[in-house]
């Protein structure tokens, strides 16, 4: 460790900065916390019960319906829409499949979904969405309307074909009847 200084003033009669006569020292208390907050006891968070998040496949179709109403493409509005549609259909993969699909590339997105229980016919409409819609967002392609609209309707497919139905809850057993 560090010596110790002799002839240091004890800290509690430090002297402010700046000044330089004795007389100017202001006592200083040793910084102690705040004794109601070692003793007071801790309330629970009052927690609302867990919401169980939507299936993605509902966020999706939702995402693609709002898609469809905004009528982008009939505004002229070419790259928003494919900019949009394909973050639709990453967002749909990394829920259902837990691929970080937002902060992958396309190549990358099929590699992983390869790696799912996905398939490879979901893959490879994967990726001829996404690529698609590469091409108008990165090389400036601008596709003629009628190649446009073919692109929801194939998101569409790919949320139909990885859809997980829920498996309907057992029902509750029934007590066993006792004998007297």
């Amino acid at each position: 460790g560090r010596p110790a200084r002799t002839g240091a003033k004890p800290p509690e009669m430090r002297m402010r900065a700046g000044h330089k006569r004795s007389q100017d020292a202001v006592p200083v208390q040793p910084v102690q916390a705040a004794p109601w907050r070692e003793t007071a006891p801790t309330r629970p968070e009052a927690r609302a019960p867990a919401v169980p998040p939507r299936p993605a496949h509902e966020v999706a179709l939702e995402a693609l319906d709002a898609l469809e109403a905004a009528r982008l493409l009939e505004r002229g509005e070419i790259k928003t829409y494919h900019v949009r549609l394909s973050d639709i259909l990453r967002v749909y993969v990394e829920g259902r499949f837990g691929v970080d699909a937002m902060e992958m590339t396309t190549g990358e997105v099929v590699a992983a979904l390869r790696g799912t229980e996905a398939g490879g016919g979901v893959a490879a409409d994967v990726r001829r969405l996404l690529d698609r819609c590469d091409l108008v967002k990165f090389a400036k392609l601008r596709p003629a309307l009628p190649a446009c609209r073919e692109l929801a309707p194939l998101a569409r497919s790919v949320v139909a074909a990885a859809r997980v139905e829920p498996v309907p809850a057992a029902p509750p057993a029934l007590p066993a009847e006792q004998t007297t």
